[in-house]
């Protein structure tokens, strides 16, 4: 039989194969459909009256199967041979439905008219400033934010069906159809099938396989197992169904956006890393376990000894790999005891022999002590074990050593916020984490006491979203949040009250400490820079982005500086006397402080600096920026020594962990990248579900909080919506 879907009257109508197709009828199972709001062309109009040709009622499966072969089906008589899973019934929200292709249809004019905006603007300013660089890059919607606003749109009104498609040649179709079919119609698959029929014009056949829910990754990682392992065949991709009713069929269409959910290549990495962290999580307490059992009999047998070197500068140095204290989940996060000779049981296997995280990977000119190579200050551990060797000489592995305890760790996951978080920080001594969110609200969790929002500390005050939170590095009971709503606050968060609140000029975006806690600097937006420079004929003499300071002691502002670009981050040196600010130019300006006179210009990128950060020892500063690239400079001598190109898409954040040795950086990929600083290379990846907004460092563990668009289904409204959600990567 043939089925044909009536917006119309919203029923479906069942007719003899020699039917001809209507112009009222839509195919019932709306695979490849064009918008209807959208108004498509004729060669995409063709896809809106699909025939099917599916299993009658009481058919056997096998007798269904020998009847509709695809490889004999003329495509005259039929576009597509289908079968479902009888479990699932077919039901069609045409209102929802059409609320999200309106939206959608916003969504795509608004990028479609920016563009064109964007590309007037461009010409005009490059007449006017007679072809030198102009910053316009973070202003405009990217094709990945245009593809995750839809992505939301589809969620939002549970449109999620997704399908995984197979391309098959005409000589084996029919084995591979029968075992989709089969599986699909007794359970064992998706909620259905189909494929298409023999065409004069190709020699390929595409079997598609949906399911219910293209952001279940369960049940996607489900299907794609039985594909390869029960039916034998390797997919190529799994696209959501939403971007099929927009008529977005593949990677070449006019909003430069990927259609593509997963590539085949991409998902099993996805899987592989999360099946391989549970996996080694589990063998790693098993001999956990084994050896807390043989240490209790035997306490000298096969246990690690520790031994440490101390200068008089190494005040507060946990030891462990790479200097770090092996962080468990019964361990109080802020601990940071460490005595000087002492003995200490470490309860990670295959520990080695490895100078603290400040010594370089290779250095010759360090004096050796016992076997050690030992700087003029820092921490230095030893540790012995009986199935290791004692030293680890050469880059080479001591970037194995990470890469293997990096691959141990797993995440936690902390939820207490209404909407998504755009900020996290940690205070000095490493006990509290603070988020801000768009829902106006502060939290300040203490990762020691588990994940229950219970344990957290709620700051309510601010009118609007939060979009930065950081923390005295002097005071481990203060902070100070800059909000959308004017208003910088100080707070105190043993008493949880606001304690000073100071009025700005315009919408603060990002907030930082001089590292003697004596002055805040906050960087706002007076206007929207891409309609002002429109309104005032592209001028560039107008003063839009605004950085001032305040006085921590009167909590008065001392001084507003007004720049002519677009400031996206800011930063104190080290030493307090340098002032760093990222441009939408692509460069970072290097200002004298407090005179703020320009010392030098970074030449940084090609496209915005969206974010820096400097690396905790004031040897190196790190930016990124839209042109997916980060950058490594020298603060001795301002060169550039290394250039990380892990990433595809902008990058939004980055942060150096405690010693320097790591660089963490996250974009628009849905992953979050760990890189060796001294040699460039990347030593883990942690697997997101959304882009992210944050990342930041523990102050002296290798414990990494991040946050971004996450979304989780409201169990009332059965939307998708933000989950609030903040997560910490790195317990053992």
């Amino acid at each position: 039989m043939t089925y044909y879907y009536y917006p119309e009257n919203n029923h479906y109508f069942e007719a003899p194969h020699e039917h001809r197709k209507t112009e009222e009828a839509v195919d019932i199972d709306g695979a490849i459909n064009a918008p209807r709001l959208l108004q498509p062309s004729r060669s995409q109009s063709n896809y809106m009256f699909t025939e099917y040709i599916t299993k009658e009622p009481q058919e056997p499966i096998d007798k269904f199967l020998q009847r509709a072969k695809p490889s004999t089906t003329p495509s005259l008589r039929a576009t597509w041979i289908g079968v479902q899973n009888p479990t699932y019934k077919v039901s069609r929200d045409t209102q929802a439905e059409t609320s999200a292709l309106r939206e959608a249809k916003e969504l795509l004019g608004q990028y479609e008219y920016q563009q064109k905006k964007r590309l007037f603007l461009k010409e005009t300013l490059l007449r006017q400033s007679n072809g030198s660089q102009i910053g316009l890059h973070s202003r405009i919607i990217t094709p990945t934010i245009l593809e995750s606003q839809l992505y939301n749109v589809a969620k939002r009104y549970n449109l999620v069906r997704g399908r995984w498609v197979i391309q098959c040649k005409p000589r084996n179709v029919d084995a591979i159809w029968s075992r989709v079919a089969k599986m699909t119609y007794t359970k064992q698959l998706g909620i259905s099938a189909k494929v298409s029929t023999r065409n004069p014009h190709t020699d390929a056949f595409i079997i598609s396989i949906y399911g219910a829910d293209f952001d279940n990754l369960e049940d996607v990682a489900r299907i794609f197992r039985v594909l390869k392992q029960d039916v034998d065949v390797e997919p190529l991709f799994l696209k959501a169904e939403f971007f099929d009713l927009l008529g977005i069929m593949s990677e070449r269409n006019k909003y430069n956006i990927k259609p593509k959910k997963y590539t085949a290549s991409n998902f099993e990495a996805l899987i592989e890393v999360t099946s391989g962290a549970k996996a080694n999580l589990g063998n790693f307490l098993r001999r956990q376990n084994n050896a807390s059992v043989e240490n209790k009999s035997t306490p000298l047998a096969g246990r690690a000894r520790a031994m440490s070197f101390n200068s008089s500068s190494s005040s507060r140095r946990p030891q462990s790999m790479y200097g770090l204290a092996p962080v468990n989940e019964n361990e109080a996060i802020g601990s940071t005891s460490t005595s000087s000779n002492a003995s200490q049981d470490f309860s990670g296997p295959d520990l080695v022999v490895l100078p603290s995280a400040s010594t370089p990977l290779v250095s010759s000119r360090v004096p050796m002590r016992n076997g050690v190579r030992r700087q003029r200050t820092g921490v230095y551990n030893r540790v012995i074990t009986n199935d290791m060797p004692l030293a680890i000489n050469t880059a080479e592995e001591r970037l194995a050593k990470a890469k293997e305890h990096f691959a141990k760790c797993k995440g936690k996951e902390y939820v207490g916020h209404a909407k998504k978080v755009h900020t996290v920080s940690w205070n000095s001594d490493g006990r509290r984490l603070a988020s801000g969110s768009v829902d106006k609200m502060v939290r300040i969790w203490t990762p020691e006491k588990g994940t229950d929002v219970r344990n957290s500390i709620r700051l309510e005050g601010h009118t609007d979203s939060v979009d930065q939170v950081k923390w005295d590095p002097t005071h481990i009971d203060r902070l100070a949040t800059a909000s959308c709503d004017k208003t910088v606050r100080i707070w105190d968060q043993r008493t949880g009250k606001c304690t000073a609140t100071i009025e700005t000029n315009g919408e603060n975006i990002n907030i930082c400490w001089s590292p003697d806690g004596s002055h805040i600097a906050v960087g706002n937006k007076a206007c929207d820079t891409f309609n002002h420079y429109v309104q005032f004929s592209c001028n560039f003499s107008c003063q839009d982005d605004q950085l001032s300071f305040i006085d921590t002691r009167t909590y008065t502002i001392e001084n507003t500086i007004k720049y002519d670009v677009e400031v996206n981050e800011i930063a104190w040196s080290k030493t307090g006397d340098h002032f760093f600010l990222s441009t939408g130019h692509g460069n970072v300006r290097v200002l004298d402080y407090p005179s703020m006179k320009l010392v030098r210009t970074l030449r940084a990128h090609t496209a915005s600096c969206y974010c820096l950060d400097r690396d905790p020892k004031g040897r190196y500063l790190a930016t990124g920026s839209a042109d997916a690239l980060m950058t490594l400079w020298d603060l001795r001598d301002w060169t550039c020594i290394r250039t990380f190109g892990e990433l595809d898409y902008p990058v939004r954040t980055i942060s150096f962990s405690y010693d320097g040795e790591f660089l963490a950086s996250a974009s628009e990929d849905l992953s979050i990248e760990i890189s060796h600083v001294d040699s460039g290379k990347s030593v883990h990846k942690i697997a997101c579900h959304a882009s992210m907004n944050v990342v930041a460092w523990h102050p002296s563990k290798y414990l990494l909080a991040y946050a971004g668009d996450e979304e989780a289904r409201d169990p009332k409204t059965k939307r998708m919506e933000h989950a609030g959600n903040i997560r910490i990567f790195g317990f053992t």
